[in-house]
């Protein structure tokens, strides 16, 4: 995650330095993303894996998959599989929406971006405690509620300091 978040506040600099030579800024940008992925599989090559017990499978996928709203699991499958595929669709029209639309250059848009990840250094180890004594469920039906506010919030305010405190909340 911090490495996340600087690269991604680097990317935006690099980008609005770089404003009038759009095609040089992404070509260094995506240069060095080559670079670090290089080095993680570098890196990555001298981990040991030990050998892992595998049980035998019990179930296939398509019968699971039939099965997936008789049971607990199956319902957070689809409840966690809806959320992902509503969040991967409508993405990259938050980016867009951003930068044509709210005029944001790409410091303004980074900065905005890393509110959620400093918001999860902030926040997710009590979450998980708060988890461990109520229990997911209950998360679960309060963050399902909370959920569409964030793009609500997004339409109703423009102002890019009241955007970062919602992606803080998001």
């Amino acid at each position: 995650s911090i490495v996340s978040l600087l690269s991604s506040n680097v990317g935006g600099l690099l980008l609005f330095i770089l404003k009038n030579k759009m095609a040089l800024g992404f070509a260094l940008a995506f240069l060095i993303a080559l670079v670090g992925r290089l080095m993680c599989a570098f890196v990555r090559r001298s981990f040991h894996e030990p050998a892992v017990y595998q049980h035998e499978k019990t179930d296939s996928l398509l019968k699971f998959s039939r099965n997936l709203r008789k049971s607990n699991f199956g319902m957070f499958v689809i409840y966690n599989s809806l959320i992902k595929f509503a969040v991967g669709i409508s993405s990259p029209f938050f980016i867009l929406y951003m930068l044509s639309d709210l005029k944001m250059d790409f410091v303004t848009y980074s900065i905005i971006n890393s509110a959620s990840v400093i918001s999860s250094f902030l926040v997710l180890s009590k979450w998980g405690r708060t988890i461990d004594k109520r229990g997911t469920k209950k998360m679960l039906e309060i963050t399902g509620l909370l959920i569409p506010f964030t793009p609500i919030l997004w339409i109703i305010f423009r102002n890019p300091v009241i955007l970062f405190v919602v992606e803080l909340f998001a």
